[in-house]
């Protein structure tokens, strides 16, 4: 039980949300996927279309960054009709965020991202997300420091942003 407080978003969680406030080159990120949309098609032959429906995926991202000893809030949706919610979607959609980021001055080298992530392994924890956040870490000259939750999906702000995307 006591594993349970120290590791909870009341206890670890509390502490890097402090740390965060307390710093002016941190960014904090909560980043999860979104149920995946798919698209059926009505009123056709069956034949014609099966196995092929489309999908999307959509990987939500809040950014939260310290101005002026105010604290901001952006939120990055990235699109995908891959059927891929792996490591390599993910990485892909870093690449594309810490670009923006660098370029709109929110982060420079030397900052720290601070992340949060839900604790499936595909998407987030594999050996193979480790090596691209290093790969990521090491090109924009930025420390990634993660955490990974144990409670599992539906339980931050970006999923619940998520659903209003995807609705």
């Amino acid at each position: 039980l006591w594993h349970v407080r120290i590791l909870s978003k009341c206890g670890c969680g509390a502490m890097r949300l402090d740390w965060f406030k307390r710093s002016l080159n941190f960014i904090k990120t909560i980043r999860d996927y979104a149920e995946r949309l798919k698209f059926e098609f009505n009123l056709e032959i069956q034949s014609e279309h099966f196995g092929n429906c489309r999908s999307l995926s959509i990987e939500g991202c809040s950014c939260r960054y310290m101005r002026l000893a105010e604290c901001l809030m952006e939120m990055h949706s990235h699109f995908s009709d891959s059927s891929r919610q792996d490591s390599r979607t993910t990485f892909a959609h870093m690449q594309v965020e810490l670009k923006y980021l660098e370029d709109a001055g929110i982060i420079q080298k030397g900052n720290t991202n601070l992340e949060d992530t839900n604790g499936c392994a595909i998407q987030y924890r594999s050996g193979t997300f480790l090596y691209l956040n290093r790969l990521l870490a090491t090109k924009h000259g930025i420390v990634i420091d993660r955490a990974v939750g144990a409670p599992g999906h539906g339980k931050d702000k970006v999923d619940g942003l998520n659903a209003v995307d995807r609705r």
